[in-house]
């Protein structure tokens, strides 16, 4: 009878300690208005940066858990918003399959198949992951749709520039940290920071820890970019520059922003002027439509409650 007692005793605190070591790890770690953040949550949008930025694993525990936690607010904010302008948040399954390939393919994954057996061993499903793709494809819809309007590109004068330069085309690979910053005082100590965070860990797991830009999960890598394709704040900021080097802050209406030139290629010019045009319009229009959606986004987080526990 003794031993029964202290075997129903130990049960018990079994229980007792698997409960609570349960509620622990799915604790509400933030509250974003009505929606969530859990400790689960967290762990399971570091392990999906960590399947598509290898930078994460050069990254302390602490310090990538906080990057993951501010990916996840971005991206219930953004739920919130589109869930104002949205029946239901959902795309063409074609469409949305095409994305999945052209991300497994860019990770070097050789089959869907494969890719979705890395996702299971990582307790990560394929519907998962396209939701997080859905929602970043309705919010560049969201954007287009609200500021395409606004979007100001002087065709005739890139024309003349165009026919000045038609021999070559400068494309410069760069990758940016986004700040925003709405404290004069401490703007010095936020640029030496991020400065020194450069220099001692890298470009981009400081674009990790500090960029508010969609980029930051990808270290801050842009892409390659046409050099006329940039503006003339940002074509003279990086003017001289030679690959691996970094600008000096590049000041916004809300922050700044930091490049580095991560490769400068000079390439023969095949296309035609018509051609050449169209694809210098279009960069020029995403990167507006980029910018459009940061102010956006700085704007509708303030009227969002945001709540750490």
């Amino acid at each position: 009878m003794k031993f029964k007692n202290i075997f129903n005793l130990i049960i018990t605190i079994f229980f007792l300690f698997t409960s609570n070591t349960i509620a622990l790890q799915n604790s509400i770690q933030v509250k974003i208005n009505n929606e969530i953040v859990t400790l689960i949550d967290i762990k399971k949008e570091l392990v999906y940066l960590k399947l598509t930025n290898r930078n994460f694993y050069n990254i302390d525990n602490d310090k990538s858990l906080e990057i993951a936690k501010n990916s996840l607010i971005r991206e219930k904010i953004k739920i919130i918003e589109l869930n104002k302008h949205f029946k239901e948040l959902k795309l063409d399954d074609i469409y949305i399959d095409k994305i999945i390939e052209n991300t497994f393919l860019s990770l070097g994954f050789s089959s869907l198949e494969e890719f979705d057996e890395l996702l299971y061993e990582n307790q990560l499903s394929l519907s998962e992951i396209k939701q997080k793709i859905t929602i970043e494809t309705l919010w560049n819809e969201l954007i287009f749709y609200k500021f395409s309007s606004k979007i100001n590109i002087d065709e005739d004068k890139i024309k003349t520039e165009l026919k000045k330069n038609n021999k070559f085309n400068l494309i410069y690979q760069l990758s940016e940290i986004l700040v925003e910053t709405d404290k004069l005082s401490n703007l010095k100590q936020k640029i030496e920071l991020i400065k020194d965070t450069i220099k001692n860990q890298g470009f981009e797991n400081a674009a990790l820890t500090f960029s508010i830009s969609s980029t930051a999960n990808l270290g801050g890598k842009l892409g390659q970019i046409e050099f006329d394709a940039l503006n003339n704040t940002i074509k003279n900021s990086i003017k001289g520059l030679k690959i691996g080097e970094i600008s000096e802050p590049i000041f916004t209406p809300n922050g700044f922003l930091i490049l580095k030139i991560e490769d400068i290629k000079k390439i023969e010019n095949k296309n035609s002027i018509e051609n050449e045009l169209k694809n210098l319009i279009e960069q020029k229009k995403n990167q507006q439509l980029n910018q459009y959606s940061n102010i956006y986004f700085n704007k509708i987080k303030k009227d969002i409650n945001i709540y750490e526990f």
